[in-house]
């Protein structure tokens, strides 16, 4: 209706009067035109809808009844004792965005009820997997050896190797974390016009590794040798392990053998027992740094990291650097572009639109004045018009007759990002940290 009337809302020249509506419009009470648009005494203006909640909703169809009525039982078979136990706390600052979000008690049947059953009852310490200032993302996860879901991993392993003993995952720690490394590697990711490809032929040199805390050497040291005699029994020939060194600390190479070997994508795994960790990775330099770490560390404890850079959750930790965000732009850039490509042309029709039947006036604070929404270029920039395509473009993406390629970063004024879940009296709670340039980009 306010379609309808819009060139007189547009322009100025509307006389207030009651509308009769062609449209079914069930118990909208009496149509007003306004000089601010249409109003209904019941749902209010498509500038102020009128709160579902205010509204007297005495008649539903049958399906809306049967919707509502599951919907309901659901509801409260999960919360026969509490009553949305659910709070969530935001901290803005110039250069820092923080929130954490409290569930407690958890309901029954949660959606984290696998999660629960490999982590509960351990927790990672703030300082835990290998903390270290070269590192672009962390991503720790705490580990409870004797849940259930470990324990069936054991046993798997155990019917598929023989020769494994019982509870052969008996000599993990309370964490497990995957973490890269800033490395070279990284610069030839984002040097590549085609940083998916290049990622892709060179997965072999990835500077990631993962690292598993270790409660028993001995233990890990026999599972070790177990999973090579199967692998040898299995594929004999096929693999060439070597001991190698490194400052004094031992490390191993496995790769192909040299009936196996493949000149095109060469391939090696490198790992090394520590009194505290198994570090596994298919970097021999990232392994390298890593035990010179432990050299010059004698304590059990890791150098330590700005408070920040710690873990946010006992259960659950992720930390990200700007670089890594980076990276991560560069290897979705071409979705990310097109997408947001298509989201900035998609405003330009009504744009075009306004701008012909109403050329004295701002498109864009003409469409928010009446619909209620600004339209937005998802890449930051503006919307202008190009006299010479007679056509609104994008400051950022152009338009589709001249389309501009210049990245949409939404990451670019984030400088660290530090998030954190922890599962504690019968809840959760979960913490976010964005770090950013404090005047922004």
């Amino acid at each position: 209706m306010q379609a309808t009337h819009f060139e007189a809302l547009a322009k100025g020249s509307v006389a207030e009067a009651a509308l009769n509506s062609p449209f079914p419009l069930p118990d909208a009470g009496e149509l007003r035109l306004t000089r601010t648009g249409v109003r209904s005494a019941t749902y209010g203006t498509l500038d102020f809808m009128t709160p579902i909640a205010e509204l007297g909703l005495t008649n539903v169809t049958k399906a809306e009844a049967e919707a509502y009525a599951m919907w309901r039982d659901n509801y409260q078979r999960n919360w026969q004792r509490y009553f949305d136990p659910i709070a969530i706390r935001f901290s803005v600052a110039p250069a820092r965005l923080a929130a954490e979000v409290t569930v407690m008690p958890l309901i029954a049947a949660t959606d984290y009820r696998w999660f629960l059953d490999t982590t509960l009852g351990a927790r990672m310490e703030p300082a835990a997997g290998d903390p270290h200032t070269n590192a672009l993302v962390r991503l720790g996860l705490a580990l409870n050896p004797k849940s259930e879901r470990i324990q069936d991993a054991g046993n798997f392993l155990v019917n598929l190797a023989p020769g494994l003993k019982a509870n052969p995952l008996g000599w993990l720690g309370s964490a497990v974390t995957l973490y890269a490394d800033d490395d070279p590697f990284w610069d030839g990711v984002l040097a590549s016009a085609d940083a998916e490809n290049f990622l892709e032929e060179r997965y072999a040199q990835l500077p990631v590794a993962l690292h598993f805390e270790v409660k028993n050497p001995l233990g890990v040291v026999a599972f070790l040798t177990a999973v090579r005699a199967y692998i040898e029994q299995t594929a004999p020939q096929m693999t060439a392990w070597a001991n190698r060194e490194h400052q004094g600390r031992a490390y191993v190479k496995v790769s192909a053998s040299v009936q196996a070997h493949d000149p095109e994508k060469p391939w090696a795994v490198f790992y090394a027992v520590t009194p505290g960790a198994l570090t596994v990775t298919l970097s021999e330099p990232l392994l390298q740094r890593a035990l010179e770490r432990q050299s010059t560390n004698a304590s059990p404890t890791p150098p330590a990291l700005p408070a920040e850079r710690l873990w946010l959750g006992g259960n659950l930790g992720l930390t990200a650097e700007r670089r890594f965000l980076q990276i991560l732009e560069s290897l979705s850039r071409r979705e990310l572009q097109a997408s947001r490509q298509l989201l900035a042309w998609g405003n330009l029709p009504i744009l075009n639109e306004w701008k012909r039947r109403f050329p004295d006036q701002d498109p864009v604070r003409l469409h928010e004045t009446w619909w209620g929404t600004k339209l937005l270029c998802p890449g930051g920039g503006a919307y202008v018009w190009n006299a010479e395509w007679q056509t609104f473009e994008s400051t950022v993406f152009g338009h589709p007759g001249a389309p501009k390629s210049a990245p949409a970063n939404p990451f670019a004024d984030v400088t660290f990002v530090n998030l954190g879940v922890t599962f504690e009296h019968q809840g959760l709670s979960a913490r976010a940290v964005l770090e950013r340039d404090a005047l922004g980009r």
